[in-house]
């Protein structure tokens, strides 16, 4: 038997990361997404707990520094997740709610 060595398909090169920022978090009624050197135009969506789609929007490249706010004083106290999706990488950031 011949080895072929390995391999992860699940690991991600640390360059591939994009440095992500939610904040404030917690927060009650608006959320600021900031993403650094972002490289294209990037998906996010937010889901709850329960995995329902709460909004979807894209940030586009805006310099060293993209960002976007978002407005969820009408959103339910709780936990949701940010999906952010560029290429074929996805990183999830937890945002909690509490009014």
């Amino acid at each position: 038997i011949e080895n072929i060595g390995s391999c992860n398909p699940t690991s991600v090169e640390e360059n591939d990361l994009l440095t992500i920022d939610v904040y404030p978090n917690p927060a009650s009624s608006e959320i600021r997404i900031s993403i650094a050197d972002l490289p294209e135009i990037t998906s996010v969506q937010v889901v709850d707990t329960y995995g329902s789609l709460v909004t979807e929007f894209t940030i586009e490249p805006e310099g060293s520094l993209s960002s976007k706010r978002l407005d969820v004083s009408q959103w339910a106290n709780g936990v949701y997740f940010m999906q952010v999706s560029h290429g074929r990488y996805h990183q999830t950031e937890k945002v909690v709610i509490s009014k």
